[in-house]
């Protein structure tokens, strides 16, 4: 028997040259700032088709939310509509006795703007004296209700030729 020493190195086998040459791998250095910019831009585009995908979901969302709640009126609502316009622009007694009647709202406003025109409109024509204040000079040292203490009395009526708003009659015209 033949002694075989330990320290003696195992030969490779035979592989052809061309196997060899083909086989070889890239003994570079890889190329880190490639590697780092592809994982950046390719993290920031999942981030942005995330982001792209629920924002497209909200909207669809939304879509469907003011389809199903806002868009279609009730019934109940529609009736209620149609039944102020019928109150506000039909004629109508509202006593018969005494003479009432409604007249539509457009027509009402149409003869205020003419009576407002021709300066003859028959309401708020009487001022509306302020009553006295009881107790004479202690009762006016009191806060008054809007906050104001010791307030001067006001005058009872106003000066003649002072009317209460446009087409008012002043004192001394008579009717």
């Amino acid at each position: 028997m033949e002694e075989k020493k330990h320290n003696e190195p195992v030969p490779e086998p035979a592989v052809p040259e061309a196997i060899k040459q083909e086989t070889d791998y890239d003994r570079s250095d890889p190329r880190a700032l490639l590697i780092a910019g592809l994982g950046i831009a390719s993290i920031i585009g999942l981030v942005l088709t995330i982001l792209s995908v629920q924002a497209y979901f909200d909207h669809v969302r939304e879509q469907a939310a003011y389809q199903t709640v806002y868009a279609p009126v009730a019934q109940d609502l529609r009736d209620l509509h149609s039944k102020e316009a019928e109150e506000l622009n039909t004629y109508k007694y509202l006593d018969r006795n005494k003479g009432t009647v409604q007249i539509p709202i457009g027509r009402a406003m149409q003869l205020l703007a003419e009576e407002a025109a021709n300066h003859k409109l028959t309401y708020f024509q009487k001022p509306t004296p302020v009553k006295p204040v009881e107790g004479g000079a202690a009762a006016s040292a009191t806060a008054q209700p809007n906050g104001t203490a010791g307030a001067a009395k006001q005058p009872a009526a106003p000066a003649a030729g002072a009317g209460a708003g446009p087409g008012s009659a002043d004192s001394s015209t008579t009717k």
